[in-house]
């Protein structure tokens, strides 16, 4: 693979079945920023690292990393991250700050103190920035994370959540867990981070891109309607829309979506999930995505079970001896890369790799 030109912004999309999502933006003059991570199948390290490394990108050029929320499938291998990108701002929601959560935060590690509790990742983000290995910062509405220029094109990269309503929410929720004796463990695995969850919209004349991390739709103070509040949003549709928590239902507002995407002329990608009995998007949203959207791509067929990971051929024999039917593990990905250079009239390209495909 080539990496971009300067003037070009890129938007790479990595996803799987079961990995979770990262995305790899470039900036502009070799200017990088990085959005949640998954760790690759055979490297065990951060896929975003590796698709930097493949294209010669020296990780003192990303200048933003982003953890939209603590859920396991963006979180894992964050840390790697942050501390392999010394040039990097580090961001997480401003929603885990104060000392109440922060107390919450010691209780909940060492009640589920497994390498399953999403929240050990972000305990070791805040643990670093303590020592002084990163610099941690809070993202709400209206914050600018970076800004500079390509040619006579500004960039800038505005963080649209969490709004005060969400923050004053969540609060109340640690609150209860305090007050009332809520099982603390509970905490762990609510969906409330999905609605904590922080969107960005980069902002350039011409080829705004919308990166809505798992943000839900609660109602117009909270979740997803509420980046419709920023004020420093304007009115200019988004050429890349990157699709709400894997294409779920609660990531569809009509309110929103039409704000943001041109159905014949904006780019929306998303990342599949299959967990359990869970499998996302679901298919009355790629219906709508076919009907309704031109230019839609996913980075893997979540209903596809072909292919995927073997399993080793001692285990193979072990599983023939037990007479057991077990089926291999389908975690594989793809990546979907959008380029444009800003500072001509020529459209933007779009590549997909691997497992990605157009809906």
């Amino acid at each position: 693979m080539s990496k971009p030109l300067a003037t070009e912004i890129e938007v790479s999309l990595f996803g799987g079945q079961k990995q979770g999502e990262s995305q790899v933006i470039h900036l502009g003059q070799n200017n990088w920023m990085i959005v949640d991570s998954f760790l690759g199948i055979k490297s065990r390290t951060p896929i975003a690292l590796d698709y930097l490394a493949s294209i010669e990108v020296p990780f003192d050029n990303v200048k933003v990393v982003v953890l939209t929320h603590y859920h396991r499938d963006h979180s894992k291998g964050i840390v790697e991250i942050a501390t392999s990108c010394p040039n990097a701002e580090v961001w997480i929601p401003s929603v885990f700050d104060g000392a109440s959560f922060l107390v919450l935060l010691k209780k909940l590690v060492r009640i589920k103190n497994t390498r399953f509790n999403p929240l050990l990742d972000l305990n070791e983000l805040l643990a670093k920035d303590d020592n002084g290995e990163i610099e941690l910062k809070r993202c709400k509405q209206d914050l600018v994370l970076y800004s500079s220029t390509i040619g006579s094109n500004s960039i800038e990269v505005i963080g649209l959540s969490p709004n005060d309503k969400t923050i004053r929410h969540f609060e109340k929720e640690i609150k209860k867990v305090i007050d009332e004796g809520t099982e603390i463990a509970e905490m762990v695995d609510t969906k409330d981070p999905n609605y904590q969850s922080i969107a960005l919209l980069l902002k350039t004349q011409g080829f705004n891109i919308l990166l809505t991390g798992d943000l839900e739709d609660h109602d117009t103070d909270i979740g997803l309607q509420s980046i419709l509040k920023s004020k420093l949003l304007g009115d200019e549709k988004s050429k890349v829309f990157k699709v709400p928590h894997h294409g779920s239902e609660n990531g569809y507002s009509k309110k929103v979506w039409d704000h943001f995407v041109e159905k014949d002329d904006s780019f929306l990608i998303m990342t599949p999930i299959k967990t359990g009995s869970t499998v996302l998007p679901k298919a009355p949203m790629i219906q709508r995505l076919k009907s309704d959207y031109k230019l839609s791509y996913i980075t893997a067929d979540p209903y596809d079970d072909k292919g995927g990971l073997k399993h080793k051929e001692n285990t193979r024999r072990i599983i023939k001896g037990l007479n057991l039917n077990i089926k291999k593990n389908q975690d594989f990905f793809g990546q979907i890369r959008i380029r444009k250079d800003v500072t001509n009239k020529a459209a933007a390209s779009c590549e997909i790799f691997d497992k990605a495909l157009k809906i």
